[in-house]
């Protein structure tokens, strides 16, 4: 691993042991692979908690750029709806992604903070705390923007019933 130890457990902060370990395990197999439970139940919003704002976007866009391609696909067919099959299948694959990918992406982002913060000399702690860590403010923003949109989609598709 890239990152020393105990730089690693101040950047995580909780839980941080663990991401280590799984860290260690992902660089001895030379694999990209893992499970991580949270990452594939919460999806953006363990990312939102583990700061990776870059990552949770890019999911974000991919999750709406599927639902314009849905919309798209619907629209050139004629049809009111895309088959549940059609419909559910890439979403289960995007969180399945990142519940086998969450902790090399972890990996990655924490990587990143760690090379940003190194000069001559090593990072403090305090340095490796302040930009890793998590963010619990994050993740109530997220549920609060996830809820606004549930509710928004709720209104739209009460105002538009289907034919």
């Amino acid at each position: 691993m890239e990152i020393p130890r105990d730089a690693a457990r101040h950047l995580v902060g909780p839980n941080a042991d663990y991401y280590v370990d799984r860290w260690a395990l992902l660089d001895r197999k030379a694999a990209r692979l893992g499970f991580n439970w949270p990452a594939l139940l919460f999806g953006p919003l363990w990312m939102l908690y583990r700061r990776m704002y870059r990552t949770c976007g890019l999911w974000v866009g991919t999750v709406f750029l599927l639902s314009i391609l849905e919309v798209l696909f619907a629209s050139l067919l004629h049809i009111d709806a895309v088959p549940e099959v059609l419909d559910l299948a890439p979403r289960l694959a995007i969180g399945a992604a990142c519940g086998v990918f969450g902790t090399y992406w972890y990996y990655l982002e924490t990587r990143r903070r760690y090379r940003r913060l190194l000069g001559a000399e090593p990072p403090t702690p305090a340095a490796l705390e302040a930009a890793g860590g998590v963010s619990r403010t994050a993740v109530w923003i997220g549920a609060v923007v996830t809820l606004a949109f549930l509710a928004l989609s709720v209104l739209v598709a009460l105002s538009h019933p289907p034919k």
